[in-house]
């Protein structure tokens, strides 16, 4: 059995806005990603790993009123020869990072697959890789992929350090901003594609301090106060997301 991994990467510039209900909204990125091959027959150190076309993929999420309380995002198409040799990284406007999923899904090749990555999912993914809802998965399968540390840092332009574990690390974010995908492959002789790209589904409700920083800046305003508190006010709103 061979040894093998990839990092994946995902992000997208064509956005789509869906309502999801009364305080959850999908933001889409429908463009193809090409999942590159890396060009040695062995596997990655990790920094050198072979990036995705685009790398990152971007999803733009505006008019999002508040800070998150949950985030989900949703893989559509993937297909690989060799999943196990693949990584992705999503990263928020904001800095914050999760690993996706990082060499989870083994040697049976994938084919047009839907992946969720949702915390409150019930496991991790499964080897053989099926459509599904899914935990972030950090942990490269016994045997079928090249064990790359979650550790590892994905090439630049992806962030670099220690990425997260799971999607709670955007909570009490705000949401608005570029959010990108980053997807990598970590071994030799195998490539695929995300055919249908991916999007994210944002919770977000209004900070309790939103309500008090409206009416003091409507009294500033009332009160002709100067124009750089008024600013200031101004600014905080809308690092709050208010």
């Amino acid at each position: 059995m061979r040894t093998r991994a990839a990092a994946f990467l995902a992000v997208g510039m064509t956005i789509a806005v869906i309502p999801a209900s009364a305080s959850a909204t999908t933001f889409s990125n429908t463009s193809p990603i090409t999942i590159n091959d890396y060009p040695i027959s062995a596997c990655s150190p990790g920094p050198d790993a072979a990036q995705a076309t685009p790398y990152p993929s971007a999803i733009q999420v505006s008019h999002s009123k508040g800070f998150t309380t949950k985030v989900t995002a949703t893989i559509n198409g993937f297909t690989h020869d060799y999943p196990g040799d693949v990584r992705m990284v999503l990263s928020g406007p904001l800095g914050q990072t999760t690993e996706l999923y990082n060499e989870s899904g083994g040697m049976p090749p994938a084919s047009n697959l839907t992946i969720t990555f949702d915390d409150s999912a019930s496991t991790t993914v499964a080897e053989p890789l099926v459509s599904g809802t899914f935990k972030p998965s950090q942990t490269p399968a016994p045997m079928n992929s090249c064990g790359t540390s979650p550790s590892t840092p994905l090439p630049p332009p992806a962030p670099q350090g220690l990425y997260g574990t799971a999607l709670a690390a955007f909570n009490g974010t705000n949401p608005n901003g570029t959010w990108n995908l980053y997807i990598v492959d970590d071994a030799g002789t195998d490539s695929g594609s995300v055919g249908g790209g991916w999007s994210l589904n944002v919770d977000a409700v209004p900070p309790p301090a939103c309500k008090g920083l409206r009416k003091k800046l409507k009294k500033l305003k009332k009160n002709h106060a100067p124009k750089k508190k008024i600013a200031k006010k101004k600014k905080r709103l809308r690092i709050l997301g208010c």
